[in-house]
């Protein structure tokens, strides 16, 4: 599909992503680590689970878009390293089961506020 050193190289001046038809068991988000964008989106495709490893920082991004992708399964942790995200969109998806954690520090501190759609076919969601 695409790799890390794709996006990172010479990609400085990237900042907003839209990738569509994408199919991958897991969207690792270490696959933007480091660039600066500032809204990705990965829509209408087949992602069947969203995942965060360590020293995944994506610190410019606002909007992350991952709409209509028969997603099942996002981590609970995996916008952690968005300190700026402000924007979420998992609308679409196959979740059943969801926990998110919003990031504790930059743009989502307490006082501040943050978009989640999580439309459709959701059935269970906890925030802390």
């Amino acid at each position: 599909m695409f790799a890390s050193a794709a996006l990172q190289k010479n990609n400085e001046n990237l900042r907003r992503l839209h990738i569509m038809d994408a199919t991958v068991d897991v969207l690792n988000m270490t696959l933007f680590w480091g660039s600066s964008l500032e809204s990705l989106a990965v829509t209408d495709g087949r992602v069947a689970r969203v995942v965060r490893f360590s020293n995944t920082s994506l610190p410019n991004l606002k909007c992350l878009n991952l709409s209509n992708n028969h997603i099942t399964e996002v981590d609970s942790g995996f916008a952690q390293e968005m300190p700026n995200l402000i924007h979420l969109d998992l609308s679409n998806n196959n979740i059943t089961d969801f926990s998110f954690e919003l990031p504790q520090n930059g743009s989502n501190s307490s006082d501040s506020n943050f978009w989640l759609d999580i439309s459709s076919k959701l059935h269970k969601l906890a925030m802390k």
